[in-house]
C-alpha cells in the first residue's frame, strides 16, 4: 500500500492536511463553551441584614457549577427558610465565618468500604434486573415472533389478520420508551426493582420479537421440506427444521438485547425502578461527585466485562 508522501508526489494536486483544519474547529468550540459559560444562571447568594432584610448578591456563572462538578470546589452552604437560601454561618473565635462544602468532583472517585459496600450490591441488582427482563421478553416474544413471520402463518386472509396484529403490537411495545413504561410500572407495583424488570421486558418484547421473526423469514426452506416430506406435522417441522436454523440467531439476539438492558435498566433507577440508578440519582442530588464518578467507573467496567462476554459467546455460536 502506498504511503501518504508517495502519493503526495504522484498526485501534487493534494495538499497534506495540516494542524489548522481541526486546531481552527476546536477553538471556536472552545470560544463557544466560554461564551456559554459567562451566562448567569439562577445561583444566587441570599444573606439576611441585622433588621432581617434580604440581600441579594451577583449570580454565579456557569463555569462555577461546572467547576465544582468536576473539581470539588468549595461551595458556601445554605439551608432554605421559608423558600429562601440563607447562608450559613458558624462563630469561630467570636466572629462568624460562612459554612462551606466540598463533597468531592468527579476526578476524585471515592473506592472506599462505605461505598463500594452500596455500589458493588446496586450494580448486581441492575445486572439481574436486566437478565430477568430480557428473560421474560423471550419467553413472550420467541412464540409470538412465529405469528409475525409471513412464511409461517401463511397467505390466507386470517393469516394475514394474525401476522398484522402481531407485529403490531411488536412495534407498539418498542415504539415506547423504556423510560416511560417504568412510570406506569413503579405505580402499578411500586418503586424497586420489579418494576425495572417488568419495564424492560415489555419493551424488549418488541424489540425481540421482530429480530426473532426476521431470522424466521430468512431460513432456508429445503430442510422444511425435507422434514415435511416425511409426514412430520407444524410443529415436528418447527422443531426439526427451523429452530436449529434460528438457534444461535436466538441465543446471539438475546444476550445482544440483555447487553443493552444492562445499560438501560441503570436509567431506571433514577424513576424508582432499582438498579445503581437510585444511587446515582441520590448522590447527583446531594452533590456527591466523587461517589457519582466511583458509579461511572463500576458502570464502565461493568459494561465492558459485558460486552466482551457476549461478543466471545456470539462468536461461538455464529
Amino acid at each position: 500500500m502506498a504511503g501518504l508522501d508517495e502519493i503526495l508526489r504522484k498526485y501534487p494536486e493534494l495538499k497534506k492536511p495540516r494542524p489548522d483544519y481541526w486546531i481552527i474547529p476546536s477553538i471556536i468550540v472552545v470560544l463557544a463553551i466560554i461564551m456559554w459559560s459567562s451566562v448567569d444562571t439562577e445561583l444566587v447568594d441570599v444573606e439576611r441584614g441585622a433588621e432581617g432584610n434580604v440581600a441579594i448578591d451577583t449570580l454565579h456563572p456557569r463555569w462555577d457549577a461546572a467547576m465544582n462538578i468536576i473539581f470539588g470546589i468549595h461551595r458556601q452552604a445554605y439551608e432554605e427558610i421559608n423558600g429562601e437560601k440563607v447562608r450559613l454561618t458558624r462563630t469561630v473565635d467570636g466572629e462568624e465565618v460562612p459554612v462551606t462544602r466540598r463533597t468531592g468532583g468527579l476526578i476524585r472517585p471515592d473506592f472506599g468500604p462505605d461505598t463500594m459496600k452500596v455500589l458493588l450490591p446496586d450494580m448486581l441488582e441492575t445486572i439481574e434486573i436486566a437478565l430477568l427482563g430480557t428473560l421474560m421478553a423471550v419467553i413472550l416474544a420467541f412464540p409470538l415472533s412465529f405469528l409475525a413471520a409471513r412464511n409461517i402463518v401463511g397467505t390466507s386472509p386470517l393469516a394475514q389478520t394474525v401476522y398484522g396484529a402481531t407485529r403490531f403490537v411488536f412495534n407498539f411495545l418498542s415504539a415506547i420508551p423504556a423510560l416511560i413504561v417504568a412510570l406506569i410500572f413503579t405505580v402499578i407495583v411500586g418503586v424497586g426493582p420489579a418494576a425495572g424488570v417488568l419495564a424492560l421486558g415489555f419493551h424488549s418484547i418488541g424489540m425481540l420479537g421482530r429480530l426473532f421473526a426476521e431470522a424466521l423469514e430468512n431460513v432456508d426452506k429445503r430442510p422444511i421440506e425435507g422434514v415435511q416430506s416425511t409426514g412430520a406435522n407444524q410443529v415436528e417441522t418447527v422443531a426439526y427444521a427451523v429452530v436449529p436454523q434460528i438457534g444461535p440467531l436466538l441465543v446471539a439476539y438475546s444476550i445482544y438485547r440483555w447487553d443493552i438492558n444492562v445499560r438501560m435498566s441503570m436509567i431506571l433507577g433514577f424513576v424508582g425502578a432499582g438498579g445503581i440508578g437510585v444511587f446515582l440519582q441520590q448522590k447527583i442530588n446531594i452533590f456527591s461527585y466523587s461517589q457519582v464518578s466511583t458509579s461511572f467507573i463500576l458502570i464502565l467496567v461493568t459494561v465492558t466485562l459485558i460486552d466482551l462476554g457476549s461478543s466471545w459467546i456470539q462468536r461461538r455460536l455464529i
